[in-house]
């Protein structure tokens, strides 16, 4: 399926400086639907299974049980503070180290 649809993600996604605006109102849609429709072939292809995904391989065993019992979250300042405390308390990061980053 994802060979099948390949074409038409990256035809959506592929970036064309300058293009885009000279891209007519039914060709734009014509790629939108194709996009859509794609997307949730894929999306309803993958419901009966679960995705497990790690961003990197130094995630701390706490790290990975948070993700694990509370799903991942987009690194929003208020996440990665929180990041930063936990591995302070846990004491892979020094508070000098912990402050220095919050001040940047």
């Amino acid at each position: 399926m994802l060979e099948r649809e390949h074409e038409v993600f990256v035809d959506f996604w592929k970036e064309r400086p300058g293009v885009d605006r000279y891209l007519g109102r039914e060709d734009a849609i014509r790629v939108a639907r194709a996009y859509d429709r794609a997307y949730y072939a894929v999306s309803d292809a993958l419901q009966p299974f679960a995705l497990t995904g790690w961003h990197c391989t130094r995630l701390t065993e706490e790290e990975i049980l948070v993700i694990v019992t509370e799903g991942m979250r987009l690194p929003d300042e208020a996440m990665l503070r929180c990041r930063i405390h936990r591995l302070v308390s846990a004491g892979a990061l020094s508070e000098e180290i912990a402050e220095n980053t919050e001040s940047t």
